[in-house]
């Protein structure tokens, strides 16, 4: 086998690995999103690029897919379409979180399959069997003619303007179908940000403390904040989750000098930030000693393209070249980070030194910076 595909919902329901098509069966209310968690390991010897697929659930049901190794990037076209490739080295995983929910409320099962197949050899892959139970909210069941409940098309769109929520320039929309009864929000402004930001990056609005009597929803909603400043790009939205900040999940749909708009299927501390000095590639761990293990190199492209990363020492000679496809990690529009071995395109491991590393895109530079190898 190429790896496992391994789940938690909540905190249980681990796959076991010794069958190849892995089951998991969880009870999730009509008005919950099931969340679980996949990670694929490359346990081979060699490096392979591994397919995802899902298999997609009828229109009651809302399923969406994101890496969040590449910063909870939405891969949900991909996943539920021709594939997500993701190149791994042997030895390394890569963890995708899903989103399931059902927009009615009946009782009703619903059966999906992941995969996760070698695009080499297709006779390796692992499968997980994907069982969920949706349970009526007590309350809220409509009944059909013969006392069977039917499915709900869920409440109607709800806006929440600036007048309701008391702040200039901020905006809520809760779409249709995404809630099956009415919800309150209210946005306390934070006086202090509950923790430190990512390194190199800056408040660019206030932190939003969303709350509402519902606050996770079957169809994202739609916020817009005001901004007090425009700093770098990549700007982000981050939200509060566990003692950390996170951005895992939240699609930016625009922004410009005085707000921003995103979506989220979830209310919770919101803050937007920006980058605080030109922070489009960070390269770590630096310095790195590529005895001890692998590093990756991060960095974001405003065009999704054919990428290249060179390795040269200060020579100018070149001693480690990589590229990728567009559309794939480390050549999509965004957030990309890529593994580095710390060994030179003849499988050498890198002297000590500094090395300039290059991210080109159509023959030019996109970004880049320096390597400090020690031993």
């Amino acid at each position: 086998m190429i790896g496992t595909v391994e789940g938690i919902y909540r905190g249980a329901g681990v796959f076991e690995n010794e069958t190849i098509e892995q089951v998991a069966t969880v009870e999730v209310l009509a008005n919950k999103i099931a969340t679980l968690y996949f990670k694929i390991n490359n346990i081979s010897e060699l490096k392979d690029d591994i397919v995802i697929q899902g298999e997609k659930l009828n229109d009651d049901f809302l399923m969406t897919f994101y890496d969040l190794n590449s910063g909870g990037s939405d891969i949900t076209a991909y996943v539920l379409g021709s594939g997500y490739v993701v190149p791994l080295s042997s030895g390394i995983s890569r963890e995708v979180k899903a989103n399931v929910g059902y927009k009615g409320n009946s009782k009703v099962t619903a059966t999906t399959f992941i995969t996760a197949v070698s695009s080499g050899d297709a006779q390796k892959q692992d499968k997980a069997k994907l069982v969920f139970e949706f349970i009526p909210v007590t309350g809220t069941t409509s009944q059909g003619a013969e006392g069977e409940p039917e499915i709900a098309t869920g409440h109607a769109t709800q806006e929440f303007t600036e007048a309701d929520l008391k702040i200039p320039g901020m905006h809520i929309t809760i779409p249709a179908g995404a809630v099956t009864m009415d919800v309150t929000v209210s946005v306390p402004i934070l006086a202090k940000e509950p923790g430190s930001f990512p390194q190199y990056f800056g408040l660019l609005s206030k932190v939003f403390d969303i709350r509402a009597s519902i606050n996770e929803f079957l169809i994202p909603a739609v916020v817009t904040i005001p901004l007090d400043r425009l700093l770098n790009d990549p700007v982000k939205v981050y939200y509060w989750k566990g003692g950390s900040w996170s951005e895992d999940g939240i699609t930016i749909l625009g922004y410009d000098n005085n707000s921003l708009t995103f979506t989220t299927t979830h209310f919770t501390p919101f803050a937007a930030v920006g980058a605080t000095d030109h922070n489009s590639s960070i390269f770590g761990p630096n310095p790195y000693n590529p005895n001890i293990g692998s590093a990756r190199i991060y960095y974001w492209l405003f065009e999704e393209r054919e990428t290249s990363i060179f390795v040269i020492n200060l020579a100018g000679s070149i001693v480690w070249r990589n590229s990728y496809a567009a559309a794939q990690n480390g050549a999509k529009k965004g957030d990309n980070n890529v593994e580095f071995d710390g060994k030179d395109s003849w499988g050498r491991v890198l002297s000590e030194g500094v090395y300039l590393y290059k991210i080109v895109q159509n023959g030019a530079v996109v970004t880049g910076g320096k390597i400090s190898v020690i031993k």
